[in-house]
């Protein structure tokens, strides 16, 4: 025969009511993240180009090579935000918008992400050194800073014709995920502006 005593009742009712307790707090949502340009610095129309430039695969450095948007909170100590997140990895999202605005902007490359049967003029490999938010300054900032090679392969020895990391920050309008990526998207745009400037006066 079983016995139940006061004492184990009431162990199983404040159980009970510690699990329902937990079960009906709502769960933190996950909030997604695009990469994108604002609409001053998106693709506006195509033109017809003398010269294509093959857009590799872009890398990136580790610590950022995740989804989940990263900030510095310490001199050497970074934080990846579980709940704040790209939709992509930060290098693919590059990728894509890096190689629609020089399609779109530069007068000279037509932009192919895939040889196929293209013989290409030229080589872009990409390097997204870093990308974050910086909590140890007042105002936060968002910190940005890619290297891109390009190569000329049309001599028989492929030749780099510019190599340069591009840095920029913005400060942001708020100390959150969203006001982050805000300013991390207007210093892409001004990032790729520079670095497509750079590009026009290299390539022939």
């Amino acid at each position: 025969m079983i016995r139940v005593t006061i004492s184990s009742v009431a162990l199983i009712l404040g159980l009970l009511l510690l699990t329902s307790g937990c079960l009906s707090q709502p769960h933190p949502r996950k909030n997604i993240f695009s990469l994108g340009l604002s609409a001053e610095d998106s693709p506006a129309r195509s033109t017809p180009k003398s010269r294509t430039l093959l857009a590799a695969t872009v890398t990136a450095a580790a610590g950022f090579d995740n989804r989940g948007l990263v900030f510095r909170v310490g001199p050497d100590q970074l934080e990846t935000d579980f709940y704040n997140e790209f939709a992509a990895p930060p290098a693919r999202l590059l990728a894509d918008q890096a190689a629609q605005y020089l399609d779109a902007h530069n007068s000279r490359l037509r932009v192919v992400k895939s040889p196929g049967l293209v013989l290409a003029d030229y080589g872009l490999e990409t390097y997204l050194e870093s990308l974050y938010g910086d909590f140890t300054v007042e105002p936060p900032e968002a910190v940005l800073n890619i290297r891109f090679t390009v190569s000329d392969l049309r001599p028989a020895s492929p030749r780099p014709v510019l190599d340069q990391t591009y840095r920029q920050k913005r400060p942001l309008a708020a100390k959150t995920p969203a006001a982050l990526v805000t300013a991390l998207q207007q210093a892409l745009g001004d990032l790729l502006a520079e670095f497509n400037r750079d590009l026009e006066k290299r390539v022939r």
